[in-house]
């Protein structure tokens, strides 16, 4: 009858029966369809793009996976952002070899657009897009 035995402090017998909330949960995926680079010593952004639902108290674990490399022995930095305005999680790689990377956060949902930047020290950054290398790929777990 979607109801539920709580407790409730206010009752006399300390519990009453409460409506049964129900729990959404949604996921979305964005995945790499070709190689990046940049050569950018400030941050700019990546393809990696979500747009979260808006969704009152609700939150997203959102995860990045990709390959990286660099032309020479220098670094690149990668960061989440949130509409915008970083959320301050960072990695940073440097060489020449292929290296896998990822980024996590837990995210309100409130709508905004989640993505990945990225900038380098010196050299030229590529995300690697290759059947041989991790996938490069964006995705959000969403519950309220």
């Amino acid at each position: 009858n979607d109801t539920v035995l709580t407790a409730d402090s206010t009752e006399a017998t300390g519990l009453k029966w409460a409506s049964a909330g129900g729990v959404t949960l949604t996921s979305q995926t964005f995945n790499q369809s070709a190689a990046e680079t940049t050569t950018s010593t400030s941050y700019v952004a990546t393809n990696f793009t979500l747009t979260l639902p808006t969704r009152s108290g609700g939150f997203a674990i959102v995860t990045t996976n990709f390959t990286s490399k660099n032309s020479g022995a220098n670094l690149n930095y990668f960061a989440l952002y949130d509409d915008g305005a970083s959320v301050d999680v960072y990695t940073a790689y440097g060489g020449q070899a292929d290296s896998p990377q990822f980024n996590n956060h837990i995210f309100s949902l409130d709508g905004s657009a989640v993505k990945l930047y990225w900038k380098v020290t010196a050299g030229t950054g590529t995300l690697i897009f290759s059947s041989q290398a991790v996938e490069g790929n964006m995705q959000s777990l969403e519950v309220s």
